[in-house]
C-alpha cells in the first residue's frame, strides 16, 4: 500500500528513473491495428453470409476488390464489395467488407448499403450461381501474372491491382477480371480468367 501511495504523489520519486516511468506509459499504449488481407473467395463467403440474412434467396451479381496502397498485389485485398439480388424482395443490395486498418479506410467489418430496385430483365445485373466459383482470386492473379501482369508490376511496382468477378452473359461463364490499374479505364493491362476452370480467356489493353 505504501508503494502505491508514493507513485500516486505529484512529485517524481528520486529512486525511480524517468526512463522507467516512460516505459510504463508505453506499455499502456493501444496495440497497432493489423490489416487483414483476404482472397476474393474468403471475403465473398463473409459478405454472402450477411446477404443471406437480408434475403434467403440472395444471389451474387458482382464482386470486386477496392484497391488500396497497402494491398499486397498477390490476389488478395483489404477491401471487397459484393452486390446481391433478391427475386423475392425485388431488390438489389451491396455490401462492403473491410480488413483495412489505415485511418482513411472504411470501417472494419461488413457494412451494408441501401437496397435498390432489382429488374430481373436487366442483363447487366443478372445473378450467377455460386457453384460456378471454383477458382479464387489468387489463382486468377497467378494466371494474369504469366500473361503480362508480372512485367507490368516490374515496371510499375506501385500500380493498384483490382479483381472483379462477374457473369459473362454472352459466353455463359463466370470470369475474373484482373485489372492492373485503379479501374479498367486507366489500366495498363486487363486479363480475363475463367473463374470455373482457371483457364486464360483474353487480354485487354
Amino acid at each position: 500500500a505504501g508503494a502505491m501511495e508514493i507513485i500516486g504523489c505529484s512529485s517524481q520519486p528520486a529512486n525511480v528513473p524517468a526512463k522507467s516511468l516512460e516505459q510504463g506509459k508505453t506499455k499502456k499504449a493501444k496495440p497497432a491495428k493489423v490489416t487483414d488481407f483476404e482472397t476474393g473467395r474468403e471475403a465473398f463467403q463473409k459478405i454472402y453470409a450477411m446477404a443471406r440474412f437480408w434475403a434467403a434467396d440472395a444471389q451474387p451479381v458482382r464482386f470486386e476488390s477496392r484497391p488500396r496502397k497497402e494491398d499486397k498485389r498477390d490476389g488478395t485485398g483489404s477491401v471487397w464489395s459484393g452486390t446481391f439480388a433478391s427475386s423475392s424482395r425485388h431488390q438489389i443490395r451491396s455490401y462492403l467488407w473491410s480488413g483495412a486498418s489505415a485511418d482513411d479506410a472504411p470501417e472494419a467489418g461488413i457494412t451494408p448499403g441501401t437496397a435498390d430496385v432489382f429488374n430481373e430483365s436487366n442483363a447487366s445485373t443478372r445473378p450467377f450461381d455460386l457453384t460456378f466459383l471454383k477458382v479464387d482470386s489468387d489463382k486468377a492473379f497467378a494466371v494474369a501474372s504469366k500473361k503480362g501482369g508480372a512485367a507490368v508490376l516490374k515496371k510499375n511496382p506501385e500500380i493498384p491491382v483490382k479483381y472483379v468477378l462477374f457473369w459473362d452473359a454472352p459466353k455463359g461463364r463466370l470470369v475474373w477480371q484482373i485489372i492492373f490499374g485503379q479501374s479498367e479505364y486507366d489500366a495498363k493491362l486487363v486479363v480475363w480468367v475463367n473463374a470455373s476452370t482457371g483457364d486464360f480467356v483474353k487480354i485487354e489493353h
